[in-house]
């Protein structure tokens, strides 16, 4: 059984699945299994990739649109089944730089207090700017701010601690998912390798970007074909992992500022208040919006 699982999950996007399997190819380290899901996809990719890459991957077909965190969980729950030590969860919009998987596996044996490892994010289109190195997580506000955005990789230094790293990519040790557990299920897309991060950091084990290795990623290709879901789930979400993580008084300052906010908006730029306050009432009473009724979240 290969050292480490690599999940890609697919969800209408055959082409750039093919391209992210095909730099993964390139590889130089070769000890990993490929554990493909397929999303539900109704464009039919699914079937697609089964019939092209079923020798060569491990190749899951779910009955329905889990959401980033339920699909994933499907191929570490395998993974893990398998035997694998170490799991990275790659979007299927990015390519791998060589030796990315390599550095990234032996940051992780060589530091035994490290949960979870993340890549340098660059710019697909832009390969020396940095899209993310992790992030800050700001509860009073409900921000999760990524730091050193725009920069270039040459002012980057070799090792950063945030408070999240980005799910583009990231490589998790079995002790993860033995004591923190699975990426939560309560958000369907945003937030939940937020919340998965934290507690991982407060289980005591590290949450760190590894810069020395990279990943190129175009960016959320699936999100934005459904008008207004980006948008929705991003404050509802915000309003849910702050109820979730926060302390109380983090909690009340959040309900203030999501408040003023909304009522900012709604005088100032586009009369959204009604919307956003909305959303954050679906964030805060664990509530999806009818129009998006194929959303599956779970407590």
């Amino acid at each position: 059984m290969a050292q480490t699982a690599v999940i890609l999950l697919n969800y209408n996007n055959f082409d750039d699945t093919a391209d992210c399997l095909a730099a993964l190819e390139q590889s130089a380290y070769r000890d990993f299994q490929i554990y493909l899901v397929d999303n539900c996809s109704p464009d039919g990719s699914g079937e697609r990739l089964l019939h092209r890459y079923g020798d060569t991957c491990r190749v899951i077909c779910t009955n329905e649109n889990l959401g980033y965190a339920g699909g994933n969980n499907i191929g570490l729950q395998k993974a893990y089944q398998d035997g694998c030590s170490y799991f990275c969860i790659l979007n299927n919009d990015t390519q791998v730089h060589p030796h990315m998987l390599g550095k990234l596996v032996e940051y992780l044996q060589e530091h035994e207090d490290c949960g979870i490892v993340s890549p340098a994010i660059m710019e697909y289109n832009d390969r020396d700017t940095v899209q993310s190195t992790g992030g800050k997580i700001i509860f009073k506000t409900g921000n999760v701010d990524m730091c050193n955005r725009g920069k270039k990789y040459s002012e980057l230094a070799p090792l950063y601690h945030p408070d999240y790293v980005g799910g583009a990519c990231m490589v998790c040790t079995r002790k993860v998912l033995e004591t923190v557990g699975y990426i939560p299920e309560a958000y369907f897309l945003f937030y939940e390798e937020t919340e998965w991060c934290f507690k991982t950091r407060k289980a005591s084990l590290d949450v760190v970007c590894w810069t020395k290795a990279q990943v190129y990623h175009k960016g959320s290709v699936s999100v934005n074909r459904i008008g207004g879901l980006s948008e929705y789930l991003m404050e509802r979400n915000r309003m849910r992992f702050v109820c979730r993580n926060a302390a109380l008084w983090e909690k009340l300052c959040f309900i203030c500022y999501a408040n003023l906010r909304a009522i900012y908006r709604g005088i100032f730029r586009d009369k959204a208040y009604l919307r956003y306050l909305k959303f954050y009432f679906d964030g805060l009473f664990n509530r999806v919006d009818k129009k998006f009724s194929f959303i599956r979240i779970a407590e």
